[in-house]
């Protein structure tokens, strides 16, 4: 048998629990899925207290001797469903950790062969660049004027009257 004092102090435990619940959803502290598990405890644990005979049938129903042991009983039963409980969503998010460090492997190996490929491709366009100014003055050099390029009017002019005084000079 459990004294009234006891009982009061559940009873205000229980509801204190209600409360103190019903404040961590509302300040967003506590997801809404496991709101339902510990609203129901404390209501559980608010009917216990405050109906006496419940304790009592309870206590006979299971065939302990003292109602005290019942609620320790039910208490200790309670947090080990409450730890396989998490232990499953541990287990679950162990698992997705893993793929998702798995995947940001494979990402950053890809990111780093596309890198290589983009400076490997810079380095071919920085050197297909050089070629093209070694040919450039290549032509310069060897025509005195690039070959692509017919040079201005005045240029030819001159080269023309060059020739003609190097034969005459002949």
């Amino acid at each position: 048998m459990i004294t009234t004092n006891l009982r009061i102090v559940a009873l205000v435990g229980s509801i204190g629990l209600l409360l103190f619940i019903i404040e961590l959803v509302r300040r967003r502290r506590l997801k809404e899925e496991y709101t339902v598990l510990w609203v129901l405890t404390a209501i559980v644990f608010i009917l216990l207290a405050a109906w006496t005979n419940l304790l009592r049938e309870l206590t006979h129903a299971i065939g302990a001797i003292s109602e005290s042991s019942t609620l320790y009983f039910f208490g200790i039963l309670f947090v080990i469903l409450l730890l396989l409980h998490f232990s499953v969503r541990v287990s679950a998010l162990e698992r997705k950790l893993v793929s998702l460090i798995q995947e940001l492997g494979l990402l950053t190996a890809q990111r780093k062969e596309l890198e290589r490929q983009v400076a490997k491709s810079v380095r071919l366009h920085e050197d297909a660049e050089g070629l093209q100014e070694i040919v450039r003055g290549m032509r310069v050099a060897g025509n005195g004027h690039d070959a692509r390029k017919k040079p201005p009017q005045k240029e030819q002019e001159a080269q023309q009257e060059q020739e003609e005084q190097e034969r005459e000079d002949r």
